[in-house]
């Protein structure tokens, strides 16, 4: 469970530092979620 959070903690922190295309995929998965009723 720990290497659960930790890999899930570890690939938030790679979204946002990636400058390309993890950061256009976090950005869509925020329209995604703001789309959401």
């Amino acid at each position: 469970m720990e290497m659960t959070i930790q890999k899930k903690i570890t690939k938030g922190i790679y979204l946002v530092i990636d400058p390309s295309m993890d950061r256009l995929l976090l950005l869509d998965k925020l329209r995604l979620a703001l789309q959401q009723p």
